[in-house]
């Protein structure tokens, strides 16, 4: 049958978005007023005033959990498309890290998420 696009579906740019990957100002917040943010450990050294590595910052942020992902572009491609063993793919993929972090100072929330695991976030 025919679909029917009478129907608004998640092709049509609904209020509040953009399709042209443009930076919304509106959307950022205080840091001071997170009470958990995610925070990305790349391999690279260097450390931006515009994305600083909160995990390091361990007088005021405290690791909730550690998980690998995958560097996508750092990674062999073909690597990615298929499935490889273990023993191969840790020469050919390159893993970064994703770090729930939690603030040290707030404890709004701390008994709801902090006692959960990766994945039930």
């Amino acid at each position: 049958g025919k679909i029917n696009y009478k129907h608004d579906g998640t092709w049509k740019i609904q209020d509040g978005f953009n399709d042209v990957n443009k930076e919304e100002m509106d959307r950022y917040v205080d840091i001071e007023q997170c009470d958990y943010i995610i925070d990305l450990e790349t391999n690279h050294t260097q450390v931006s005033t515009n994305e600083p590595r909160y995990v390091t910052q361990t007088e005021k942020w405290s690791e909730v959990i550690c998980k690998p992902f995958l560097d996508v572009a750092n990674s062999d491609r073909f690597s990615r498309a298929f499935y490889l063993p273990p023993q191969l793919w840790q020469r050919v993929k390159v893993m970064i890290n994703y770090l729930p972090v939690r603030m040290i100072n707030n404890n709004a929330g701390v008994n709801k998420l902090g006692s959960l695991k990766w994945g039930d976030y």
